[in-house]
C-alpha cells in the first residue's frame, strides 16, 4: 500500500524533487520523474510534474515501489536515522533560515555524537539538512532542555561562535527547585572538574585540574515550603556548570 506523509511547516517552500532526494537519497531523478508521470507520486491526491513547491499540510503520496530504496538518511560519518527520527527533530525546530536553525532540544537528547551515543542533534541535523554544512556553535547538557542554535554554513558558524565567545549572545537557564532558597538573588562561585563541584579551591586534589565557574541567580517565584522558580545566568561557560 502507498504511504502518505504530511508536510511540516519546516519543509514548506521545498520543491517536490528536492524533498524526495532528501528523504530517499538513493533515488535517481529519472525514476522520480517516471513515478510522477505514472501518477504514483501525488500531492493531495493530484498528479504532479515534480517541480511543484510543497506547503504546510500537503499530503505527499509515497508509492510502495520506493520500499526498495533505503528509507533512511545517512550522514557523512555513516549514521542512519529513520524518517520518524528526523520528523521528531523537525518538530523541535522553532526558527530556520539559510544561515541557522534553532531547535527546542528535549531533555535526554545529546547535542554531540560520540561513543555509545546513538542519537545526537549534530548528526541528525546533518541528515535533516543534507545540503547544508551543519556546525555546532554552543552546547547544552544532554539532560537539559532548551534552545540550541546550529549554524548551516561556515560563515554563520564563525559569526555565531564569536557572538557566544564575546558574550554578545548569552545563555539563561530556568530551574524548578524543591524547597525554598533563603537569598532572593546572588552569585554562585565555585570550581568544577570531571563532573565534580568544589566550593573550596584549597580542597581540590593536586591531580585534578579545576576551572572556576561563576553563575548569577535570581528567584522568580516560589511556593512556600515546596518549590522555587529560579533564573540562572552563567558568567563562565564550563562543562556541567
Amino acid at each position: 500500500m502507498a504511504e502518505f506523509i504530511k508536510i511540516s511547516s519546516v519543509e514548506s517552500g521545498t520543491r517536490l524533487l528536492r524533498w524526495f532526494l532528501r528523504h530517499y537519497p538513493g533515488m535517481l531523478q529519472r525514476d522520480f520523474y517516471k513515478l510522477c508521470r505514472g501518477g504514483q507520486i501525488r500531492i493531495n491526491s493530484s498528479r504532479c510534474k515534480g517541480i511543484e513547491v510543497l506547503h504546510t499540510g500537503d499530503m505527499v503520496r509515497i508509492p510502495p515501489t520506493l520500499r526498495s530504496y533505503q528509507k533512511s538518511n545517512k550522514t557523512e560519518t555513516g549514521e542512519k536515522y529513520s524518517l520518524a527520527d528526523l520528523e521528531e527533530l523537525r518538530k523541535c525546530v522553532i526558527y530556520n533560515d539559510s544561515d541557522m536553525v534553532v531547535f527546542n532540544k528535549p531533555a535526554g537528547l545529546a547535542v554531540q555524537g560520540g561513543t555509545g551515543i546513538k542519537k545526537s542533534v549534530d548528526k541528525m541535523a546533518a541528515a535533516l539538512f543534507p545540503y547544508d554544512k551543519i556546525s555546532l556553535v554552543h552546547r547544552i547538557d544532554r539532560e537539559t532542555s532548551g534552545l540550541l542554535v546550529v549554524a548551516k554554513n561556515q560563515k554563520a558558524a564563525q559569526d555565531l561562535s564569536l557572538q557566544f565567545q564575546n558574550k554578545v549572545a548569552h545563555k539563561e537557564y530556568l530551574a524548578l527547585l524543591q524547597g525554598n532558597v533563603t537569598q532572593k538573588s546572588g552569585i554562585i562561585d565555585n570550581y568544577v572538574a570531571k563532573g565534580q563541584v568544589f566550593e573550596d579551591f584549597s580542597k581540590i586534589p593536586e591531580t585534578i585540574v579545576a576551572q572556576r565557574a561563576i553563575t548569577e541567580y535570581k528567584i522568580l517565584g516560589e511556593a512556600t515550603g515546596l518549590l522555587t522558580w529560579v533564573l540562572f545566568l552563567p558568567k563562565t561557560g564550563r562543562t556541567h556548570q
